[in-house]
């Protein structure tokens, strides 16, 4: 009887080991999936955006212009990409629709303001005040800064108002690549996890693109880096800042993306950061709670 209580405490024992090895495993793979996650949306946040400004940097000092000069040459047709059914007062008369305007609205109002002081109590010259257009001839936003560019806008400028990436060209996939990418990105913010395999797959696409636009730009060995440096980048609350406003400014000038939660996206960053304190500290809770009792006398 003695024999089979001690080989009964056995079993009980080896059973609770078992639990809290697949506890432990399922815990870290979910805390690696949600570091994933991060990692991955940061770098189509961050490196993502910086490396289509960087396209748009090149155009600019070949064209011998400043971003001032590009927003006051293109300002009718930015208009027409948000105003895109309606004439305004730099349109030929008598016409019903801007001439080339888009068949559907490329930008909303609110992404429009980045680039028109639409408080100006003044217009241009040679506006009309009875034209039906009432948000026409705005001058310029003279506070305009490119780092207040989110991908989706630099994308637009992009493809619109130079010819750094003509269609077909390796930069213009690689440019949509990444936008691709950067919904996939969205997509996994419900979740606020990536497996590890996606993850791979993902970090490959990316790594891929950013060194396409990169060769254009002539920054290869500096994009190299950045890819180096995202895949070790400390999770901290800085960092954590930073990503959650980018997010949130891109969720707002896009009604595809509003539907994501904040709350979702900033619980999985919380979760993830500092890996190392928060995430074993709650461990260490837990596993205190699964107490083995490896006496078998």
């Amino acid at each position: 009887m003695i024999a089979l209580r001690r080989f009964s405490k056995v079993i009980k024992c080896v059973y609770q080991l078992r639990t809290l090895i697949k506890w432990n495993q399922t815990e870290m793979s979910n805390e690696k999936e949600k570091e994933n996650f991060y990692r991955f949306s940061t770098l189509i946040v961050d490196d993502a955006k910086d490396s289509f400004i960087g396209l748009l940097d090149a155009y600019l000092t070949a064209e011998g212009i400043s971003y001032q000069e590009f927003l006051e040459r293109n300002a009718h047709e930015l208009y027409h990409l948000c105003y895109n059914n309606q004439p305004c007062c730099l349109c030929l008369p008598n016409v019903r629709k801007p001439i080339n305007g888009p068949s559907s609205r490329i930008l909303k109002p609110a992404q429009l303001d980045l680039f028109f002081n639409t408080t100006s109590v003044t217009r241009l010259p040679g506006h009309n005040t009875n034209s039906r257009s009432k948000q026409c001839c705005f001058p310029i936003n003279i506070n305009f800064k490119k780092e207040d560019l989110d991908l989706t806008l630099t994308r637009c400028l992009l493809v619109n108002f130079t010819t750094s990436i003509p269609q077909g060209s390796t930069e213009r996939n690689a440019v949509e690549e990444l936008t691709h990418l950067r919904n996939i990105a969205y997509g996994h913010a419900k979740q606020g996890a990536i497996p590890q395999q996606d993850y791979d797959k993902y970090f490959k696409q990316i790594k891929k693109c950013l060194l396409t636009i990169g060769r254009k730009c002539k920054n290869e060995d500096e994009v190299k880096q950045k890819l180096k440096d995202a895949q070790v980048r400390p999770l901290d609350n800085t960092i954590y800042n930073q990503f959650q406003t980018h997010m949130l400014m891109i969720m707002e000038r896009n009604e595809d993306l509003r539907t994501i939660v904040p709350e979702i996206i900033q619980k999985t960053i919380v979760e993830t950061i500092g890996s190392s304190n928060i995430a074993s500290t709650s461990r260490k809770r837990k596993n205190e709670g699964i107490k083995v009792n490896m006496s078998i006398d």
